[in-house]
């Protein structure tokens, strides 16, 4: 497992050039196109045609698709590699001019054991870390190699997704390094179908509309952000803070999420950054609709503890590595 303190650093094996996980996940673009079933050969053909449209690029003139997918080292139960195995056969009978390639050299470096815990505070804590391995790539993939140099296109492909939270960490590593992801496929468990905007849900949880974004903080009132779920995000916080004591019950929407972000600082995180699936399972879990539920103090003291021994690794990690530079 690496060490979450070194999350910037890839590593990078068998003439692999540099890369590196970003230190905050890099955002999803507004007009992201909606999650699709990978099965569903034809619309993915369609959407990826789309894509590259929107970008002024002619389909055909594009030489080879990129398929990156979650895969963890050594594991056994790697179903994003097989809903991408046949996504790829399936697309190379369809459109046999085009390479279609497996990014099977981009690879999972931590595991989070997120199939086992798909909770909100793990989903907003917990950090995906990447390695690059040349010899695990069978296919030729220009994108890995120290000589890349112009565009590399990448569609993500799951077996199916929940949060959205590996698919936006995996879509962040790869336009952090240069390359263009399309879109993503993967089939919905639940009512998720987007990783960016999804539109506020009116009365929400008998809540009515959620609060007005120019009550909030200048920093959340682009609507693109946080899915554009911030402002609902904030009325579920002072919902559940006005059921606690004082002085939670006396917090308004503003304060509720000025305080959210700040216990997500020290992950690199932010509700800026949020998936709609995140903001989601968040406003379930603290209106007693997901099995774990939380409310406000609660999960404010979960995300404090949690902070408190991620400090501490940081600090084991750093003194470990000023103990191997001062050794002679």
């Amino acid at each position: 497992m690496f060490d979450r303190s070194l999350h910037h650093i890839v590593p990078a094996f068998n003439g692999a050039r540099a890369f590196e996980n970003p230190r905050f996940r890099v955002p999803i673009r507004a007009d992201f196109p909606k999650i699709i079933n990978p099965y569903n050969f034809r619309d993915v053909a369609i959407n990826i045609r789309d894509e590259l449209e929107k970008r002024g690029l002619r389909f055909e003139d594009i030489e080879q698709i990129n398929l990156s997918f979650p895969h963890k080292e050594g594991s056994r139960h790697n179903n994003g590699a097989q809903s991408a195995r046949i996504l790829t056969d399936n697309l190379g009978d369809l459109l046999p001019q085009k390479r279609w390639v497996m990014a099977r050299g981009i690879f999972d470096a931590a595991h989070l054991g997120r199939s086992e815990n798909q909770s909100a505070v793990h989903a907003l804590t917990e950090r995906h870390v990447y390695g690059v391995d040349m010899e695990k790539q069978q296919r030729e993939l220009p994108f890995l190699r120290e000589n890349f140099q112009g565009e590399s296109y990448f569609i993500l492909v799951d077996d199916c997704f929940e949060q959205g939270t590996t698919l936006a960490n995996l879509h962040s590593f790869i336009e952090h390094n240069g390359g263009t992801v399309l879109g993503a496929y993967a089939a919905p468990v639940g009512l998720y179908s987007s990783l960016q905007q999804r539109g506020s849900s009116q009365n929400f949880y008998g809540l009515g509309a959620p609060v007005e974004s120019d009550v909030l903080s200048a920093a959340f009132n682009d609507a693109s952000y946080g899915a554009g779920r911030i402002p609902e995000m904030a009325t579920a916080f002072q919902h559940s803070a006005r059921q606690g004591s004082a002085p939670w019950r006396d917090m308004d929407a503003a304060a509720c999420a000025q305080m959210f972000e700040d216990c997500l600082a020290p992950f690199d995180h932010s509700m800026t950054l949020m998936t709609d699936g995140e903001a989601q399972r968040l406003i379930d879990t603290l209106m007693g609709a997901y099995k774990e539920k939380l409310t406000f103090d609660e999960l404010i003291s979960d995300l404090h503890a949690r902070a408190h021994c991620l400090e501490k690794e940081r600090s084991a990690a750093s003194k470990d590595h000023h103990a191997h530079l001062c050794v002679p």
